[in-house]
């Protein structure tokens, strides 16, 4: 799920669908600034906002990169390097036009915990779902192992506390 951009009615103004961290950390931003439009207001707002995340893991529900890796990089990470910005970057093959991830991203965002999605098509079935299914397991443990400075597989909600407290992504399949 969550290939195609959608947008939520709330109040006045579309919020995309699903909403990113990063997203909702520029929101909450904007917001401040609407209300007082003094810096001292935003940077009190924004210290408080890094406090709470750095004590408590913002944990991203779904991201479907593994799936832009299939359909772009031949699966190979050796062909994607997450420590560039591919903010704005069109990417050919991706079903929804660009990656919403990186490493920079992702820590600007203040991720605390992933979710990375193991989605395969519905039209797959049989032994071709399961090589399918174990390939999209097998990305983000290559993921994990490319990136082991910023990457963990996390297996417990313990895990997913150790690792965070480590300063590393905890990163779980789903």
């Amino acid at each position: 799920g969550g290939h195609g951009r959608s947008c939520v009615e709330f109040g006045e103004a579309p919020i995309p669908s699903p909403i990113t961290p990063l997203y909702a950390t520029q929101q909450l931003i904007q917001m401040a600034e609407k209300f007082q439009g003094e810096n001292a207001l935003r940077e009190m707002y924004m210290k408080e906002a890094k406090r709470i995340m750095s004590k408590y893991p913002l944990m991203d529900g779904h991201n479907d990169l593994p799936w832009g890796l299939r359909c772009c990089f031949d699966m190979k990470w050796s062909k994607l390097d997450l420590t560039k910005n591919w903010e704005g970057v069109n990417v050919p093959g991706v079903p929804w036009e660009q990656l919403h991830t990186d490493i920079p991203r992702l820590r600007e965002g203040h991720v605390g915990a992933q979710f990375w999605s193991v989605f395969i098509p519905a039209s797959l079935t049989g032994p071709e779902a399961i090589q399918c299914t174990l390939e999209q397991i097998d990305i983000v443990h290559r993921m994990c192992d490319k990136y082991p400075d910023v990457f963990e597989m996390a297996y417990s909600g313990q895990q997913v506390k150790d690792i965070f407290k480590r300063g590393k992504i905890p990163s779980m399949c789903g």
